[in-house]
């Protein structure tokens, strides 16, 4: 009489083995994730800056601003190791409240997560009233 081979065997004797690799998959793609999504999603907003914040528990600064639409709008600044960028104290410090600024962000507003468009470059730009030439 001939033996019946198993053709799941391997998938039985190696079921936690492969759930394993698989779990350590899910973690790297739970821990990336917010880096990751930090450099896509490129935009450009002209803003004005109302408030500045830093976050005590994280490396994160927060930027409070409106922009020409009057809608509220939050960033942050952070380093990011996607970016190879390392100097968000200091882009923090050069920002000031009241000033009209355009910001390029990448990532996006993620409340559940408290995630907010990363700023990686920033230039101050004249207001409306600098522009008509009032004061």
């Amino acid at each position: 009489m001939a033996k019946h081979k198993n053709r799941y065997n391997f998938l039985g004797n190696h079921i936690i083995e492969i759930l394993y690799i698989l779990f350590i998959i899910v973690i790297l793609i739970i821990a990336f994730a917010p880096g990751i999504m930090k450099v896509m999603n490129t935009q450009t907003y002209v803003v004005h800056v109302t408030d500045k914040d830093r976050m005590s528990d994280k490396n994160k600064y927060l930027v409070y601003s409106f922009d020409l639409k009057g809608e509220s709008r939050v960033f942050e600044i952070s380093d990011s190791l996607f970016k190879f960028r390392f100097d968000s104290s200091d882009d923090y410090n050069q920002i000031e409240v009241g000033k009209t600024y355009k910001f390029t962000t990448g990532g996006y507003r993620v409340p559940i997560f408290s995630w907010y468009p990363n700023i990686y470059e920033y230039e101050e730009v004249p207001t409306i009233e600098d522009k008509s030439g009032g004061n």
